[in-house]
């Protein structure tokens, strides 16, 4: 559900859950990090990968948006309530690159996400709280294109938290 609350609404539907479950009753909440990763170095620092998570972020909270709620979540449950926190985190690999089956699978379908949602994910985004300015449509296309051209780059071990 990332960026389809801002912080007080988090803390609402978190509060809303714990007073609506019967006493035993859970929630789960699967949140992915925007920020691009690499562990092996394969990824250099100056990539518009790296820039990518950071930068959208900060246009997501100019729109009073969190991207981050795989930071903020479990104090957020906490604090509406629950007691009984228990935390996995994960990293999703973006590509095939991964030696382990199930992971390689993993990837190729995050892979796709990828490729299919960025537009969308930055066409308000960017359009609406660029900096310095809104950017325009042609602007995002190019970005984008960038983007996903780095995102095929074979070589780069990259991932997100999960």
């Amino acid at each position: 559900m990332i960026g389809s609350f801002t912080e007080s609404e988090w803390d609402r539907v978190y509060k809303q859950c714990y007073e609506k479950l019967q006493p035993g009753g859970w929630i789960e909440q699967i949140e992915a990090s925007p920020v691009v990763l690499c562990d092996d170095g394969s990824l250099p620092a100056d990539n518009i990968l790296h820039s990518w998570g950071v930068y959208t972020m900060e246009c997501a909270k100019k729109a009073g948006r969190e991207l981050n709620a795989i930071d903020t979540m479990a104090e957020n449950i906490r604090k509406a309530g629950f007691v009984e926190i228990h935390e996995k985190e994960s990293k999703w690999p973006i590509g095939p690159w991964p030696r382990d089956k199930r992971l390689k699978e993993a990837g190729v379908v995050n892979f796709q996400h990828w490729m299919s949602g960025m537009e969308g994910w930055c066409m308000w985004l960017l359009t609406k709280f660029g900096s310095p300015q809104p950017w325009t449509k042609e602007e995002v296309h190019v970005y984008v294109a960038k983007m996903r051209a780095e995102l095929k780059t074979p070589r780069f071990h990259i991932y997100q938290r999960a």
